[in-house]
């Protein structure tokens, strides 16, 4: 309810900023890995929607709501080969709502973030090599709860602005609570990794 409220009250805000934000998800997973398995990172995509309300001269309450692809590359280790062979590949999308303290610099070029992101999985395929794409969306928890930081930059501040961040999310949550039938899955992994994303917006109202 927070963040609808963020994001759907901000034109009532005598200064508010609108705008869409995208880019590369770099994401995998970490836990309790079975034996001989590892895990490696997968590039997915990120797209939504984002606004943000002043609070203090320099600080802003950034919400966004966005739909945000994750997921891990899955390999086996090979007795007698340093690399594992990375045969199967989990994907996991969300609908996220990331609630962000934004802090500029004074000259307004440089920024940064913190703040939680609440998802809502909307899809989880394990995708394994010689066999058909397995659902596991139902083995998986359906909510997750994330800690993200990032730090950005202003490439253009006219109307419209354009911006450039880099941001690392960990979630909080077990979200193979439920696993049970898939060896390669551990039954306790969190999600994490970087984004790259660039933004444009419009900022209404104030000075």
């Amino acid at each position: 309810m927070t963040f609808g409220l963020v994001l759907l009250s901000a034109t009532s805000v005598e200064s508010q900023t609108l705008g869409i934000v995208g880019g590369l998800n770099f994401s995998s997973i970490k836990g309790d890995a079975p034996e001989k398995i590892t895990y490696g990172r997968i590039t997915r995509l990120t797209l939504g929607g984002m606004a943000e309300i002043r609070l203090a001269e320099d600080v802003q309450l950034r919400g966004e709501l966005v739909y945000t692809q994750r997921g891990t590359r899955i390999g086996q280790e090979i007795e007698g080969q340093q690399e594992p062979a990375f045969d199967s590949t989990l994907l996991l999308s969300y609908v996220s709502m990331p609630l962000l303290v934004k802090v500029s610099s004074s000259s307004g070029r440089m920024y940064a973030t913190s703040g939680l992101e609440l998802a809502f999985l909307t899809s989880a395929t394990l995708e394994q090599e010689g066999l058909p794409d397995a659902d596991v969306k139902d083995q998986l928890l359906s909510t997750d709860l994330a800690v993200n930081f990032g730090v950005g930059g202003m490439l253009h501040s006219g109307q419209p602005g354009v911006g450039l961040e880099l941001r690392y999310s960990q979630s909080l949550l077990n979200l193979g609570a439920n696993v049970e039938t898939f060896d390669s899955i551990p039954v306790r992994f969190r999600s994490s990794g970087f984004q790259l994303l660039a933004s444009v917006f419009w900022t209404l109202g104030g000075d």
